[in-house]
């Protein structure tokens, strides 16, 4: 632009600015007109409405007066106010026509004066006839009066707007004319102003418009650079067609078109089908606003991804036109998808809250677990979960773990409970740990209903007490029935054994053998006792577990059942680094009865053989103790484990029928199992495995 251009630009504008003046002023006069003739209008209302009520108080009036005196001289006043009064009200419907407000009030006043009217003359054709008492039940029940009451409202209120309304239009015309005053003199002084000020501007524009040109090239520059280096698609769309005016590298590399391609396409083509409707309604509902959402585009190759959008209005070479920011959100939201798919299976209660203990997300179980819907829980503050007294020391709690967040329990050692929405409260077990997010950190609290446990607990409790008192009664019980069968069982044997020495010369030789019999009965029932006994403690006794290196166990069992009888031809096969987690003793027992059974089974063979080893088959690994000894019928397996059962003679093998049972008892308290393959004759294998 010329600085020639300007001055004369300058110039018009002051002239432009007395001519403005002018109108102001033509225009202010030609208000004022019409300001004092809506005044006139007014004033016309006002005094018809008056001319109306006058008409219908007058035709009130003689009604009265005729049905009180049955003067006719009353009826002169009705008689004529009908005509007074249809005239009355039909200039008010010509003053009325231009208002809706009036024009309606003006058709209900007609409506009910002529119900008045009608009112009015029923009344007094029943006094003519006679029927006074009729016509004074009709005066009696209001109509008419309510009516005369619903006019005057009508009336007043139209009196009232056309009152108001002379007064804005006076208030109005005040203020006009002290603007046309401003205007008049200020325009002046503002022309003559610019006319001396046009020079001085316009030189001055002149250099800013250099530095604007300058500044200009440099915002082009690092727009171009924005814009072309932006590593998220970006395009400018014209707001008008939709249709693609640039696009720049990321936009081709993400959706696969080339620039051309892009060119010749509008917004629509990347969006499918079925979003094309609801992304022009958007953009026509809402043309000035800046947009940002979330949307489906389509890649060239038919793929279709979630994209967050950033939209802005622009000028792009003197056209109406957009500039967008595309941000793949597509794997975003398929974590998303999969976290509330997780949040949503999840077994527990789980309540997400914001640094203001505000409720963001819950999932099913949280519903079902408190009595509240999904849409009341959300934005509740979190103590609102939690009985009353809780509360405070709760939102104190949360504000030191946002300054340390963790995964944690909620108040550890404390015991917690959750409030429903019946207010009903139960124990609770809560589990914290902090969220990172893009809306800053959140809490996720995983929270379960522990009633059960609580209750089986204290049914634990109960129990464990109930069973510490059993056990007492039992090792009292047990000590009691050692002393009292051991004294006993050593006097048979003692007696038996002085008999032998002092009266053996008396005794022939079936005494001698009946006396060593009753002797051996006696020590294999105090043997019996105290296999028992030694059951007994192993049902009670305290598991200590850990680490147990049971090859190390079964040598040192092997090296002394060869130390006790070093005649025996038995081969050991023990396998190395066999290891179990369990108690230390109670596994050395097992071993012994085991490897023990297999020494004593083998006696008769000339070569034993004993195995120690372990299986591993079908995911199972079981250690096994093998021996090729007697045997045993695999009809009879079921009664190897129970106490005093035996499959051999006492003749054949000794035995009190202990020892397997033991074993069993030992495996079970340790969560385990123990079984037993055989066959007459063909050795017998015996399994156990406990939890590793």
């Amino acid at each position: 632009m010329s600085v020639k251009f300007k001055l004369v630009l300058g110039l018009g504008t002051a002239l432009a600015i007395l001519l403005a003046v002018g109108a102001a002023s033509y225009l202010h006069i030609r208000n004022e007109i019409a300001d004092a003739k809506a005044v006139v209008h007014s004033r016309r209302v006002i005094e018809t409405v008056d001319r109306v009520l006058i008409a219908l108080d007058d035709a009130e009036t003689g009604q009265r007066g005729y049905l009180l005196t049955r003067d006719k001289a009353y009826l002169a006043p009705f008689d004529s106010a009908p005509q007074v009064l249809s005239a009355e009200l039909e200039r008010l419907g010509r003053l009325a026509a231009n208002d809706p407000a009036e024009r309606n009030a003006t058709a209900q006043i007609d409506r009910l004066s002529a119900k008045k009217l009608e009112e009015m003359r029923t009344t007094i054709a029943l006094e003519q006839t006679g029927q006074t008492a009729a016509g004074l039940a009709i005066v009696k029940e209001g109509i008419g009066k309510r009516e005369m009451d619903r006019i005057r409202v009508l009336l007043e209120g139209m009196q009232l707007r056309e009152k108001e309304r002379m007064a804005r239009q006076a208030q109005t015309a005040a203020t006009a004319s002290r603007k046309a005053k401003f205007v008049l003199v200020g325009g002046f002084a503002v022309a003559f102003l610019l006319l001396f000020l046009a020079g001085v501007v316009i030189w001055r524009e002149r250099d800013r418009a250099l530095a604007v040109e300058a500044d200009l090239r440099s915002s082009e520059t690092r727009y171009r650079l924005f814009f072309e280096g932006n590593p998220q698609p970006a395009w400018i769309y014209d707001a008008k067609t939709y249709a693609f005016l640039q696009v720049n590298p990321a936009a081709l590399r993400k959706y696969g078109y080339t620039r051309e391609e892009f060119l010749r396409m509008t917004v629509k083509h990347i969006r499918p089908e079925e979003d094309v409707a609801t992304f022009l309604a958007e953009m026509e509902s809402a043309p000035e606003k800046e947009d940002r959402g979330q949307w489906r585009h389509r890649k060239k190759d038919g793929t279709l991804m979630d994209v967050e959008v950033t939209s802005h209005r622009m000028d792009y070479g003197g056209r109406d036109a957009r500039l967008v920011v595309a941000t793949d959100v597509t794997e975003l939201k398929r974590a998303e998808a999969k976290f509330r798919g997780l949040l949503e299976s999840a077994p527990d209660a789980v309540v997400i809250v914001n640094e203001q203990g505000r409720i963001v997300l819950v999932n099913a179980q949280t519903e079902a677990l408190f009595g509240w819907s999904r849409e009341e829980l959300l934005g509740k503050a979190a103590e609102e979960l939690m009985p009353e007294g809780s509360r405070a020391r709760h939102e104190k709690q949360r504000r030191d773990y946002f300054l340390r967040p963790r995964i944690r329990p909620m108040s550890a050692g404390l015991e917690l409970y959750g409030r429903r929405k019946d207010g009903s409260v139960f124990p609770a077990d809560i589990e914290l740990a902090p969220l990172e997010t893009n809306d800053g950190l959140l809490i996720s609290s995983v929270i379960r209903d522990i009633t059960e446990r609580k209750q089986a607990e204290e049914l634990i409790r109960a129990r464990s007490a109930a069973l510490e008192a059993a056990n007492k009664e039992l090792e009292a019980f047990s000590y009691s029935v050692s002393h009292d069968l051991r004294a006993p069982l050593r006097a048979i044997d003692g007696f038996g054994l002085a008999l032998l020495e002092e009266n053996a010369d008396r005794l022939d030789a079936e005494g001698k053998r009946l006396l060593e019999r009753i002797r051996r009965a006696s020590q294999r029932m105090g043997h019996l006792i105290d296999d028992v006994l030694k059951l007994a403690r192993l049902t009670r006794a305290e598991l200590r577990l850990q680490a147990v290196d049971l090859t190390a166990i079964a040598r040192e069992v092997a090296d002394d059942l060869r130390k006790a009888d070093g005649r025996r031809a038995v081969e050991f096969r023990i396998a190395d680094g066999l290891r179990a987690q369990g108690d230390p003793q109670l596994m050395r027992i097992v071993l012994e009865n085991l490897i023990g059974n297999a020494w004593k089974f083998t006696a008769k063979r000339p070569s034993g053989l004993i195995e120690f080893s372990q299986a591993r088959a079908n995911g199972n690994a079981p250690f096994f103790v093998r021996d090729n000894g007697a045997g045993f019928d695999p009809a009879y397996a079921s009664h190897l484990f129970a106490p005093f059962q035996r499959l051999h003679s006492e003749t054949d093998f000794a035995g009190s029928g202990i020892g397997l049972a033991t074993v069993q008892r030992i495996v079970a308290r340790h969560g385990g199992k123990v079984w037993a393959e055989g066959a007459v004759e063909r050795g017998a294998t015996f399994y156990f495995e406990v939890p590793q």
